[in-house]
């Protein structure tokens, strides 16, 4: 028993391959064309913020962000976390910018063009672009009397 497949009785430049493939490659561009004009989407140019309405929101972070890209030079927030001096040697604990405390000697650079260049015994002085500031560390409270006190 042999069995006899069906042939397609269309018409005859239906059955060649080139056509076939011409009609494929015209609905595939046909295709991509409606989807690109569905999908474009005409830039519009971005709304003009006035620069004072940018500022004025108070968030830190955004203000901190916008120092970073006002032009001139860098705004420089030092804080002194804590001293320590050992007969020859100092180390101040400090804050630049918000980071976490990180320890310097004399002669370290906290930024890219701000220097250590003193450790005091209440106070660190700092230079940048030629001009030094000086840093005064925080005072501790008074702990009281030592210890536990008699009283009569």
């Amino acid at each position: 028993m042999t069995r006899t497949w069906p042939t397609w009785n269309g018409p005859a430049w239906a059955a060649s391959p080139r056509a076939a493939h011409a009609l494929g490659a015209t609905l595939f561009v046909a295709c991509v064309c409606l989807w690109a004009h569905a999908l474009h989407v005409p830039d519009a140019p971005p709304p003009q913020a006035p620069a004072a309405a940018v500022t004025a929101a108070g968030d830190p972070a955004a203000e901190a962000v916008a120092g970073w890209l006002r032009p001139g030079p860098l705004r420089l927030n030092v804080t002194v976390v804590g001293l320590m001096r050992r007969h020859d040697r100092a180390v101040a604990v400090l804050t630049v910018n918000g980071a976490p405390p990180k320890a310097f000697m004399t002669g370290e650079r906290l930024l890219p063009d701000v220097r250590l260049v003193a450790i005091d015994a209440d106070a660190v002085t700092i230079e940048r672009a030629g001009a030094t500031t000086r840093i005064v560390a925080p005072v501790l409270p008074d702990p009281g009397p030592p210890g536990i006190v008699r009283v009569r």
